[in-house]
């Protein structure tokens, strides 16, 4: 019985295991692509505030 339990629960262990590195991996480029996105509007917006000072 405990070895059919092992067979199981092998796959499954696997499986989480693969799932919480995957999603490891991904969570600090979403927090990367974030930040980016964050940077590129604010540069952005401060460009556009140079350039309409820049014109009056």
């Amino acid at each position: 019985m405990s070895q059919y339990l092992n067979l199981k629960t092998f796959p499954l262990l696997i499986l989480v295991f693969s799932l919480s590195l995957l999603f490891f991996s991904i969570l600090p480029t979403l927090l990367f692509l974030k930040i980016l996105l964050y940077l590129v509007f604010y540069l952005g917006g401060m460009f556009r505030n140079f350039i309409s000072k820049k014109e009056t």
